[in-house]
């Protein structure tokens, strides 16, 4: 209780108001979205499986946005090298 009381007089005497919180809490939470989205794909992903999957999401976890690109890139689907190749008919 005594840890409540100390937080309410900092903000007590910063003279922080109801308003300046909500504007702070929300903002927290939209970076907090923002941050968490990556794992989220990579979680979702059907590019990836197993183990290699807890890979990824723990270096999306640490790195964020830096790490989702090189998932994207390195993960894609491997295709024919010429897509207007044309397979010859028997």
């Amino acid at each position: 209780m005594n840890d409540i009381n100390a937080l309410l007089e900092i903000l007590g005497s910063a003279e922080v108001g109801v308003g300046s919180l909500i504007v702070i809490i929300v903002l927290v939470l939209i970076v907090t979205i923002v941050l968490c989205l990556p794992m989220v794909f990579v979680l979702r992903s059907k590019r990836v499986s197993g183990s290699t999957k807890v890979m990824w999401f723990i270096l999306t976890s640490i790195f964020s946005w830096l790490a989702y690109p090189a998932f994207l890139v390195l993960t894609r689907k491997r295709g024919n090298a010429d897509p207007q190749a044309v397979k010859p008919s028997s």
